[in-house]
């Protein structure tokens, strides 16, 4: 693969991920990188999500 061609398809995925982080949920558009599709996305390495599911911590 050519560098012309690499630089190509790096740019394109560059626009598609900033589409969906940030263009698209700027104007309204949900998206689930934007997490309005409610996959809950990775959790953050010691954070417990409830049973509920809600993603609200617990008051002890």
């Amino acid at each position: 693969m050519a560098w012309k061609e690499l630089a190509i398809l790096v740019g394109v995925l560059m626009l598609w991920v900033s589409l969906m982080r940030f263009v698209l949920p700027a104007m309204g558009v949900p998206t689930c990188m934007s997490g309005a599709c409610g996959a809950g996305g990775c959790p953050v390495p010691g954070h417990v999500i409830p049973a509920d599911g809600t993603g609200a911590e617990a008051e002890n």
